[in-house]
């Protein structure tokens, strides 16, 4: 994966606007990724102190996000698994 799209991820996943979408590229080096390590980096991140308050609202978000990568882009990167969204 290239610095900008893990820059992207990273950014996406904080984003509590909702505005922040990742480009098709960036979905495919997400998926390419796998979940189990997504998820990995994304609770190991979360647990850094200056981000614990946060994680209730980007668990969820990364979730979506991984989940709206599969829908676009799944096929092309071999990926169809969806990840549990929590509300």
């Amino acid at each position: 994966m290239n610095s900008d799209c893990g820059n992207k991820i990273f950014k996406n996943m904080l984003d509590e606007t909702k505005k922040q979408i990742l480009t098709n590229e960036c979905c495919l080096h997400l998926l390419n990724i796998g979940k189990d390590c997504h998820l990995g980096l994304a609770q190991i991140i979360l647990s850094i102190f200056e981000y614990k308050d946060i994680a209730t609202m980007a668990i969820p978000k990364n979730k979506h996000t991984w989940n709206d990568c599969v829908r676009r882009v799944g096929s092309q990167a071999g990926t169809q698994v969806y990840l549990e969204e929590l509300n």
